[in-house]
């Protein structure tokens, strides 16, 4: 499979693509020719079961609002809104910013990186868009007793709760722990090197949990998100024995604080009407676990050089291919996103078409 981008019908740039789709039970519902041999690092789009993993480790919990739960497994913008719901975390651990291990970077929304620039401030720990995964992990610290600091801060992997995240995959995937060979992610947090069709069925296996717990979404339009972080009394109240229905319902319900309002990922989840849980991860990778009726699926896709843009051409074309989105939503994903990049018809800076992006499979 393929992403051209063309000029006056003509290809101008090609990117590779490799993807696979498995159902539940394993069987594969689409792939492309090298699928089941590519390895790729889980990145970013391992934050489902490194949040699962995390918030197994705790004490039940009852009061962990959803918004606080959509910016744990987000790879965020720096929004204040994103900010907001990191430092509801880290409130609840009572510790300040500079427990996070993550490092700081600009933030990726455009007006929060023009207002520090106005302000004369700095990004932080905060900013990085990985930070509300590490919030969620130092509270988890804190629960549990585990060391924050050096020489074995949470961030390493000998570390209880990095192996509390590797027996997580290894029991998903199953496979052996000293199978599954790791490196250092973009935050400092062990990232896993998967083929495809392994990090398809992590999240076939999260449809699947979801629908073995008669799991029902609320309709985006129909909830009224908080405006404020609260800040309740955590208790050990009952919650459900599993946390997945939560979290898939967290980040389809806030798919903006699960990611950004323009992002691929969040937009795919807000057009999806709770059927679809998506993830990117950097490199060009995105996974996407589908959930609807009598199916229950994962679907992997790397883009081999790691653009983005044909990442979202790729993805569309595939999950209109599944019959996972309908035409009208893929032209909705269209819609929302921001970049004149991202569109069917390329244009130039004045607005002019000069060509299309074509997908070959």
């Amino acid at each position: 499979m393929k992403v051209q981008a063309c000029r006056d019908g003509l290809p101008e740039t090609q990117h590779a693509i490799e993807a696979i789709a498995l159902d539940a039970g394993g069987a594969v519902l689409f792939q492309t020719l090298q699928a089941q041999t590519l390895h790729t690092f889980l990145r970013s789009a391992g934050k489902l079961f490194q949040l699962h993993a995390v918030l197994s480790s705790c004490a039940p919990q009852s009061s962990i609002p959803d918004e606080a739960l959509a910016v744990a497994m987000a790879s965020h913008t720096g929004s204040p809104a994103h900010v907001q719901w990191v430092n509801w975390w880290l409130n609840q651990a009572r510790v300040s910013a500079q427990a996070l291990c993550c490092g700081a970077h600009p933030p990726l929304d455009a007006e929060t990186r023009r207002a520090l620039g106005q302000q004369a401030r700095s990004p932080s720990a905060l900013h990085n868009n990985c930070s509300g995964k590490h919030a969620a992990m130092v509270y988890a610290c804190v629960q549990n007793g585990w060391p924050l600091t050096p020489p074995e801060n949470y961030l390493a992997a000998s570390h209880p709760l990095q192996q509390r995240v590797l027996a997580e995959l290894s029991g998903r995937l199953a496979l052996k722990k000293q199978s599954l060979r790791t490196a250092i992610d973009g935050c400092g947090v062990p990232t896993f090197w998967l083929t495809l069709p392994q990090i398809a069925k992590l999240y076939a296996s999260a449809a699947r949990e979801v629908a073995a717990q008669n799991f029902k979404n609320i309709a985006p339009a129909t909830h009224a998100a908080q405006t404020e972080p609260a800040q309740p009394e955590l208790t050990a109240a009952c919650l459900p024995s599993d946390w997945l229905p939560r979290l898939w319902g967290a980040a389809t319900l806030h798919p903006e604080l699960a990611g950004g309002k323009t992002r691929i990922d969040s937009v795919l989840m807000a057009v999806g009407q709770g059927r679809l849980l998506a993830k990117v991860g950097a490199e060009g990778l995105i996974a996407v676990a589908y959930h609807h009726q009598s199916t229950q699926a994962g679907l992997t896709l790397k883009v081999l050089d790691g653009d983005e843009t044909a990442r979202t051409h790729a993805v569309l074309a595939v999950l209109q291919h599944l019959q996972w989105l309908t035409e009208a939503q893929v032209q909705a994903v269209f819609a929302g996103l921001d970049s004149a990049q991202a569109l069917p018809t390329r244009t130039n800076w004045a607005g002019t078409p000069v060509g299309q992006w074509q997908i070959e499979f």
